[in-house]
């Protein structure tokens, strides 16, 4: 039935499949050159909310730095002087050797957050350019969504579903071809089947009537018989009797 379909579908109006085809063939290119990628939406919105707050996030960033590792009281030279202290202390209680031990992984990891932040410091630029592009990459995301009403990580999978339904009216008559012989050999198999189907119930049913006959004469009625009656039937998933 599936493959009976598919044909149907594919010996329809022809000017329909070249409609088709011509609807496609737009869609499916423009899909294809814009190049969506699955999570660069996401991306883009992250990397233009840092271009558009460039000042905000240098400022931020900078105080971070100075609090950190300034030169006067930063954080990490006063938890330096506090792991010494403690260091100091431990040497005359070990009660305290935990807290200095503490104290300095937390030295050591405010170094680490220093130098991170002065990496994303020195990363950190303003650049107009840059963010129009991504506004202008954004607007064809945000257009190609509206338009073919998905999210933007559902765009390549759609554009790939396009090319594939193109492909297939494009190769019509191969397609047609294929799905003609396959439907014959489906048609043949079933055919085999439902002739198998029948020969078993037939045989079924004369032992049935077998038993029947015996059990009539057993009951001393020995005239009674049971006769099974077939009547073809059009092919179909029970046989093709009934």
């Amino acid at each position: 039935l599936i493959l009976q379909k598919k044909l149907n579908e594919a010996n329809s109006d022809e000017s329909s499949r070249l409609s088709e085809i011509d609807l496609l063939s737009f869609q499916s290119k423009e899909l294809f050159d814009a190049d969506i990628q699955i999570g660069e939406e996401e991306a883009l919105d992250s990397e233009r909310s840092s271009l558009m707050n460039f000042e905000k996030l240098s400022s931020l960033l900078n105080r971070a730095h100075m609090l950190l590792s300034g030169e006067d009281n930063s954080g990490c030279e006063l938890v330096d002087m506090a792991a010494n202290a403690m260091q100091n202390a431990a040497n005359y209680s070990a009660d305290y050797e935990e807290i200095s031990n503490t104290l300095t992984d937390v030295y050591y990891n405010l170094r680490d957050c220093a130098e991170l932040v002065s990496d994303a410091l020195d990363n950190l630029e303003s650049d107009p350019e840059r963010l129009e592009e991504i506004e202008e990459r954004l607007d064809l995301i945000n257009r190609l969504t509206r338009k073919y009403n998905c999210t933007a990580d559902e765009l390549p999978a759609l554009a790939e579903q396009m090319q594939s339904r193109l492909e297939e009216l494009l190769n019509y008559d191969r397609n047609r071809d294929e799905l003609i012989a396959a439907c014959k050999a489906a048609r043949e198999e079933a055919e085999q089947s439902a002739l198998a189907l029948s020969n078993n119930r037939r045989k079924t049913a004369a032992e049935f009537a077998e038993k029947v006959k015996a059990e009539m004469s057993f009951l001393n009625m020995p005239n009674v018989e049971l006769v099974p009656y077939f009547e073809e039937s059009a092919l179909s998933p029970k046989g093709m009797d009934k």
